[in-house]
């Protein structure tokens, strides 16, 4: 009937379920001269599987949002636990990148050389050595990189103030 009355109307289609199948049903105006409505045809697919497939991807969808959620709340708790350890040690922890330039090290670090964090981050680890022991630690880096890893080794940082701070290195 809506065809009949607006007949340039766009297709009409309407997904309904019956007796447990689904169907999809669509009707298109027949137009003559002048676009005047001539009548309609009519057609009916079976969708059942295609509906079927849609619930199931939704369900898998909607089960992954949950595992990616649970994943996410349980990754922040653990980044939370580590940060709260890193920042509360008595002992200095410093990262440094593969050019051996830092990218992080806790307030007990900071406090031991007597920088202020912008001071530190993105300067090459070598700057903190005075020039015996960096000699030492430019051998033990290039060795790193060769794999030629001592457990830990005794070595000297250079404060702000000048003043050899003892260090333990783990590689």
């Amino acid at each position: 009937e809506r065809l009949k009355r607006d007949p340039t109307q766009a297709p009409i289609e309407l997904d309904k379920q019956s007796n447990g199948r689904w169907h999809r049903f669509r009707s298109f105006a027949i137009r003559g001269e002048e676009d005047s409505y001539q009548g309609a045809i009519c057609q009916s697919i079976d969708i059942t599987e295609q509906k079927r497939l849609e619930a199931e991807v939704q369900n898998y969808t909607e089960h992954l949002e949950q595992l990616v959620q649970k994943r996410t709340a349980e990754l922040q708790q653990s980044e939370e636990r580590y940060r709260k350890l890193v920042e509360t040690m008595t002992e200095g922890i410093w990262v440094a990148d593969e050019n051996w330039n830092t990218t992080f090290f806790n307030p007990r670090m900071a406090e031991m050389l007597g920088y202020r964090p912008e001071e530190m981050i993105g300067r090459s680890v070598l700057d903190f050595f005075d020039a015996e022991n960096r000699r030492q630690a430019e051998q033990r880096l290039s060795d790193r990189r060769g794999r030629k890893v001592e457990q830990y080794y005794e070595t000297h940082l250079l404060s702000k103030t000048g003043k050899n701070v003892p260090v333990l290195i783990y590689p």
